[in-house]
């Protein structure tokens, strides 16, 4: 869908978001605006006379807030994609409207590539939630589990100790304190002790 063709709508209460927000609009020929509302109950009574393809929605409006005009145009106009923004960026709250069927969400000082994008992957008819990407990555860094033990020998590892060494200190075979090494080296995903050592620590398990 070309940018003459892709009608927008903005709710918003600032009217200098407004205008930013239109002027990146029409500059990259991502749509045209054929709507300016300043509140949830603005925006559901021009819905009710226009067709569009796009919502931008403001969060904290007055009358009807974004999040309760949203929930409202995807039960009464499912077609419509929204796209919320607002100086709020909490995981949780992205992550619910993400749930009920908003298409995107940007934070207001984005930047203008970051709209443009946002715009460009809901008009393809994806999703833009790039904060809750950046949390799959720090989920999926987090739950790297090395247990009681393995921190344990890593710790011994990065004071010098060799395997033998640690053995006798933790009461083990050597061949069981090289297994916890190598699990170890495995979860962490390296292959060598100064590798090991260096992501042991930038993940907080050893100082």
């Amino acid at each position: 869908m070309t940018g003459s063709n892709y009608k927008i709508v903005i709710a918003d209460d600032h009217k200098l978001i407004i205008s930013g927000i239109s002027h990146i609009i029409s500059t990259n020929n991502l749509g045209v605006i054929i709507g300016e509302v300043n509140d949830g109950i603005q925006l559901l009574q021009f819905l009710q006379h226009n067709t569009i393809d796009l919502a931008i929605i403001d969060i904290n409006m007055p009358e009807l807030n974004g999040i309760e005009a949203a929930k409202k145009m995807i039960e009464l106009y499912p077609d419509i994609s929204i796209l919320m923004v607002s100086q709020y960026d909490n995981i949780e709250l992205i992550k619910n409207l993400k749930v009920i069927g908003v298409k995107g969400y940007l934070s207001k000082n984005f930047e203008i590539a970051d709209f443009i994008v946002a715009i460009t992957t809901i008009k393809s008819n994806s999703v833009f939630f790039p904060s809750l990407e950046s949390e799959k990555i720090s989920f999926k860094t987090d739950r790297i589990h090395l247990s009681t033990r393995e921190i344990e020998i890593i710790s011994l590892i990065a004071q010098g100790k060799s395997s033998k060494e640690i053995a006798n200190k933790l009461y083990l075979s050597e061949y069981t304190v090289i297994t916890h090494r190598k699990n170890c080296m495995r979860k962490l995903e390296v292959n060598s002790i100064v590798m090991l050592l260096n992501k042991a620590k930038s993940l907080g398990y050893i100082f």
